[in-house]
């Protein structure tokens, strides 16, 4: 009875650490509050059952949490995720962010996934010993190059950031990391990198649609909406007010009311 009461608690608490990222919930008004309330509350009960909690069951769901996403996102940027209304967010094409209603968070989680498939590598446990078992590997690089399409799929200039900051860490740690998990991150990067180019040829071929990608990107001509002129205007705004700012929630005002320079 001891036996099953724990493993029901490891379940219910492997399903709060996966929730808030998989949540299909976000309707009303405003569609953060219902995200937002589903992680409160798997927070605080998670901070409740806190000495419960190992690092191998939050690395593992993180980097299942990532996998998911992945499929979903993929879904998405191919125009199919339609099929699943009411589990998965229906996007345009050539639009990715599974139901993080944000392509940054998005790629930000695919990142996570990577860190902690990373240190799974790191780990001198028989789930990825090269030494014991060859099958294993095969599906570690699969898992690699699924979150390397997802952060592609995003086209997320925050998450190549991430991934090449994660890539410089590993590569420059030194003896402190095996040279399995070194091949593995170059890999995974490598797999990003041709993802970058190829999901976009992939979507052209596939729908007719043409879409650059994150290449494109880096192209696109900023606009009202870009965060080089939203990041302009706050500064701007802080200019206005240096010293006690506009008061608590009054940024939408002060958006409202200011006249810009540009």
């Amino acid at each position: 009875m001891g036996s099953t009461l724990g493993w029901l608690l490891q379940v219910g608490i492997a399903t709060l650490l996966l929730v808030p990222w998989l949540n299909p919930l976000a309707d009303g008004p405003s569609p953060a509050v219902y995200p937002w309330i589903t992680s409160a509350v798997c927070g605080a009960i998670l901070w409740a059952v806190r000495r419960k909690l190992t690092t191998l069951l939050i690395a593992t769901m993180w980097l299942a949490a990532a996998v998911f996403s992945f499929l979903m996102g993929l879904l998405q940027y191919f125009g199919l995720a339609a099929e699943l209304h009411g589990w998965v967010h229906t996007t345009s094409l050539g639009d990715a962010f599974a139901n993080l209603r944000q392509r940054n968070q998005y790629a930000t989680l695919t990142s996570i996934g990577l860190v902690a498939l990373l240190w799974f590598s790191s780990q001198p446990s028989p789930i990825i010993n090269t030494a014991r078992s060859r099958l294993i590997p095969t599906w570690t690089y699969a898992l690699a190059l699924a979150l390397a399409m997802g952060n592609a799929t995003s086209s997320s200039r925050t998450g190549m950031l991430q991934w090449s900051l994660v890539f410089v860490w590993v590569q420059l740690s030194g003896q402190k990391t095996n040279q399995a998990t070194k091949a593995l991150c170059a890999a995974a990067v490598f797999a990003y990198a041709l993802a970058t180019l190829a999901l976009p040829m992939a979507l052209e071929a596939f729908t007719g649609t043409a879409s650059g990608g994150l290449l494109a990107r880096f192209a696109e001509q900023p606009g009202c909406s870009s965060r080089s002129m939203m990041w302009a205007n706050v500064l701007h705004l802080i200019a206005q007010k240096p010293w006690l700012g506009w008061g608590w929630g009054e940024l939408d005002y002060g958006h409202f009311i200011t006249l810009y320079p540009s």
